[in-house]
C-alpha cells in the first residue's frame, strides 16, 4: 500500500488510544473517558455545559519557559576522548534475484509468491502492482552487486574502494522514520538481507594524548550464512613542539645515514667484483698456462718413441685440437670465476644492508624514546 499507510501513533503502534498524539511541549485540557459510544450531537452537547467550568481554570502555576529547564549534570572522564566527526555507516547491498544457490531455493521463492496471489492478494484484497508482478518482493535471494540505483533515498557513493550507500549513524538509529524526496522510511529496514557488507567508521581524539584515534567496525555478510565482524583500531600521534623537531633531525641523519651506507656498499662491491674477477682471471690464465705445457711434453714424447713419425698435418692438427681444448676450458674457466666473484659480491652487499637497517632502526628507537 501507500507508505503513508502508517499506525497514527508513530512511536507505538500498538498503544490502545492512536487518536492523538502530541511530540512537542503543549496544553490541554482534561481529557475525559466514557465508556460508551456518544453521537456527535451528544458530545456537543457535554462540551457546552462544561465550557463555563474550564473558563474558571487559572492554568499552571508557571510559564512554560520555568518548566522548560532540564538540569544537566556533568560527566568526567579520566582519559577525555572526543568524537572529531559525525558517525558514518557504508553498506554495499545485492539485486534483489530468484536465481539461488539450490532448485529448491528458487522452487521456494516461486511458491511462496503464488501463494501469496490466491490468498493475501486475492479478491477483496488488493495489493500494489509491483509486489503483484515481482517474485522477489517476498523472498529474494542476492544477486549482482546493486550499484546504480537509489536505495533508502541514498545515491551510491564509493567509499573504501567499493561501491554502496553512506548515511550518517545517527539518522538510522535514533529516529524510526525518515522521510525523503516525499518518501517514508522505515530506518530498521536500512540494513535486510540484500545487505552484503556494513562498515561503521570512527573518528576521535584525545587531547591529553595528541592522538587520532580511526575505529573501524567491517560487518560481512555475503560470504557466509552468519556474519563475519572485524573491529580495526590505528591511532594517529600528533608531532608539534619539540618532538616534531627531533623527529625531523632524526630523519634526516637516517636518510644522510642510508646515503652514506648506500655509497659505500657501492664502492665496495665494485671493489671486491673488480678484485675477484682479476684473481679469477690470472688462476684461469695460470691453469691455462699448464695446460699447454703439458700438451708440448706429450708431443716431445711422442716424437721420440719408436713408432713411425706422424705427418706434418698430423702435428698441426693435433696442437690446433690441443689449443681449442685448452682456449675452452679457459673461457669456461674465466666464466665460472667470474659467476663466483658475483656470489661473493653479493654476499657482501647484503651483509651490509643489514648492517645499515639495524642502525636505522636503533635510530629510530633512540628518537621514539626521546621524550
Amino acid at each position: 500500500g501507500s507508505p503513508w499507510e502508517k499506525p497514527q501513533c508513530l512511536y507505538n503502534p500498538e498503544a490502545f488510544f492512536s487518536a492523538l498524539e502530541v511530540n512537542y511541549a503543549s496544553l490541554m485540557s482534561p481529557i475525559m473517558m466514557v465508556p460508551a459510544y456518544m453521537p456527535a450531537s451528544s458530545l456537543q452537547r457535554m462540551f457546552q455545559e462544561s465550557v463555563l467550568e474550564m473558563k474558571g481554570k487559572s492554568g499552571a502555576a508557571s510559564g512554560s519557559a520555568e518548566r522548560a529547564g532540564i538540569p544537566v549534570a556533568k560527566k568526567t572522564y579520566a582519559q577525555p576522548l572526543i568524537l572529531v566527526a559525525p558517525p558514518i555507516i557504508f553498506q554495499t547491498r545485492a539485486e534483489p534475484a530468484v536465481t539461488c544457490p539450490s532448485k529448491f531455493g528458487e522452487d521456494m521463492i516461486n511458491n511462496q509468491h503464488q501463494h501469496m496471489l490466491k490468498t493475501q492478494c486475492a479478491f477483496p484484497f488488493q495489493c500494489d502492482e509491483s509486489l503483484r508482478a515481482s517474485p522477489t518482493s517476498l523472498l529474494a535471494c542476492a544477486g549482482d552487486q546493486l550499484k546504480d540505483r537509489k536505495q533508502f533515498g541514498l545515491e551510491p557513493s564509493d567509499f573504501g574502494g567499493e561501491r554502496g550507500y553512506a548515511d550518517f549513524l545517527a539518522s538510522v538509529t535514533e529516529p524510526v522514520f525518515l522521510v525523503r524526496d516525499d518518501e517514508l522510511f522505515e530506518t530498521k529496514d536500512f540494513v535486510d538481507t540484500m545487505t552484503q557488507m556494513v562498515q561503521v567508521l570512527l573518528v576521535f581524539w584525545s587531547p591529553e594524548a595528541s592522538t587520532t584515534t580511526v575505529m573501524t567496525v567491517h560487518a560481512n555478510f555475503g560470504e557466509s550464512s552468519s556474519a563475519q565482524v572485524d573491529v580495526s583500531v590505528e591511532h594517529y600521534e600528533l608531532l608539534e613542539g619539540r618532538s616534531l623537531d627531533v623527529y625531523v633531525v632524526v630523519q634526516i641523519l637516517v636518510l644522510v645515514n642510508v646515503a652514506i651506507m648506500v655509497m659505500d656498499i657501492a664502492v665496495s662491491f665494485k671493489d671486491t667484483f673488480l678484485r675477484v674477477v682479476a684473481e679469477q682471471r690470472a688462476a684461469a690464465e695460470e691453469e691455462a698456462h699448464i695446460l699447454r705445457e703439458r700438451a708440448e711434453q706429450a708431443a716431445q714424447i711422442q716424437s721420440l718413441s719408436t713408432f713411425p713419425a706422424p705427418s706434418p698435418t698430423h702435428h698441426s692438427r693435433r696442437a690446433m685440437l690441443l689449443r681449442r681444448q685448452t682456449g675452452e676450458q679457459s673461457k669456461l674457466g674465466e666464466w665460472l670465476f667470474v659467476v663466483r666473484g658475483v656470489v661473493a659480491s653479493l654476499q657482501e652487499l647484503v651483509k651490509d644492508l643489514v648492517d645499515a637497517v639495524i642502525a636505522c632502526l636503533v635510530i629510530l628507537y633512540v628518537a621514539w624514546r626521546i621524550p
